[in-house]
């Protein structure tokens, strides 16, 4: 027989261990996604953008898991996610574990949803060139200048969807979950999500005059 507490004890580290596996996964997209949309760099024009860094929150997991969460050291703040390798990021010194401080002197919010606000923010900051960041790592503030470069952004959700096919929405890549744990290399990820990434730089999701079922139908 077990105590209440040592099953609370035990649902939280499934949780944590789920957020930690998920982490890992979308560390291997934004390494993925970020080759791709250099690669892609002529297709969306001289001002886009990227980074090679994804930012998030506690607000990116469900209500249920941020116990968990708070465990692995996710809050309010903005933290860096992941870094590309070879990235503007990686090249500015950042490391994943920081936090967002401030972005060209402009202070960065603290809120469950802060990392959505500060993704905005710093696409637009980055069109007109090289970008100031604070950061704050272990308690010490420093500063980096992030030089970016020219590519396709493609921002990503992971979907528990059942069937390993990626989709697009128009604005993000849909990956599965199912797509990550079946896929052996990050080149069988790159050839299924540039498919679905060149749907959304083509704009190829819809046409003028379609029905609502065509265009679901092209959507899927």
């Amino acid at each position: 027989t077990f105590t209440e507490a040592q099953i609370k004890q035990e649902a939280l580290y499934q949780q944590r261990l789920a957020i930690e596996q998920e982490l890992e996964q979308r560390h291997r997209l934004v390494n993925v996604l970020y080759r791709l949309g250099t690669t892609a760099a002529q297709e969306c024009g001289a001002n886009k953008k990227l980074s090679g860094m994804e930012l998030g929150g506690i607000g990116l997991f469900e209500k249920p898991y941020h116990p968990a969460a708070q465990q692995i050291g996710f809050d309010n703040r903005v933290r860096v996610m992941s870094v590309a390798a070879g990235s503007p990021a990686e090249r500015a010194g950042i490391k994943v574990g920081d936090t967002l401080v401030a972005i060209n002197a402009g202070q960065v919010k603290e809120s469950r949803t802060a990392y959505r606000r500060a993704n905005r923010d710093l696409t637009d900051a980055m069109k007109a060139g090289e970008v100031k960041l604070s950061l704050d790592r272990s308690g010490t503030t420093y500063s980096t200048l992030l030089a970016p470069v020219p590519g396709c952004p493609a921002p990503f959700h992971i979907t528990r969807e059942v069937m390993p096919s990626p989709k697009a929405n128009g604005e993000a890549v849909l990956i599965p979950y199912s797509l990550m744990r079946l896929s052996r290399t990050d080149d069988e990820v790159a050839t299924l999500a540039a498919f679905a990434l060149a749907f959304n730089v083509r704009d190829l999701l819809g046409a003028p005059g379609e029905d609502a079922m065509t265009a679901s139908r092209n959507r899927n």
